[in-house]
């Protein structure tokens, strides 16, 4: 198995995203290496490159003390396993047999960039929730017979 921990030098890092490292280690070659994340302008940017490094690094696992969702979603949609690691943990001692396994999102924490209609590093990305809280919005019929009931109103017919 090859998995990667977020680290600088010879700890691991808080949160997956922000590490300045990734250490990638290989179970089967019993090999490890320390790869330099390099420095993006935005965020944009630097998650698109550690999703790359771990393609680049045939990378199976992560093992992560934070992590942001979106980054999550990204990681489980490319069918590499999450494992949690806990806080106080030694980078030498880490090992996904020995972690619980991350499966959902929600594990992950809410982007601070995604309520907003771009991303941090202001590339040019709209991302755009799925509502507008100023936009009217429609009732489903079954909502307005209930809310009828409810209230107790009676229906307006046209042209009575």
């Amino acid at each position: 198995m090859i998995y990667a921990i977020p680290c600088d030098q010879n700890s691991p890092f808080n949160h997956f995203a922000k590490a300045p490292q990734l250490m990638i280690v290989d179970d089967t070659a019993a090999t490890s290496q320390r790869i330099d994340v390099t420095k993006t302008e935005g965020s944009c940017g630097h998650k698109k490159q550690l999703l790359a490094l771990l393609r680049e690094n045939r990378v199976d696992a992560v093992i992560v003390r934070n992590i942001g969702q979106n980054m999550l979603a990204a990681i489980l949609e490319k069918k590499i396993e999450v494992y949690y690691a806990p806080r106080g943990s030694q980078l030498t001692s880490l090992h996904p047999n020995h972690l619980l396994p991350v499966t959902d999102v929600s594990f992950g924490k809410p982007s601070a960039n995604k309520s907003k209609n771009r991303c941090a590093s202001q590339c040019g990305s709209k991302k755009v929730g799925k509502h507008n809280k100023l936009a009217p919005r429609m009732l489903s019929p079954t909502t307005i017979e209930a809310l009828k009931k409810v209230l107790k109103v009676k229906a307006i017919v046209e042209g009575k």
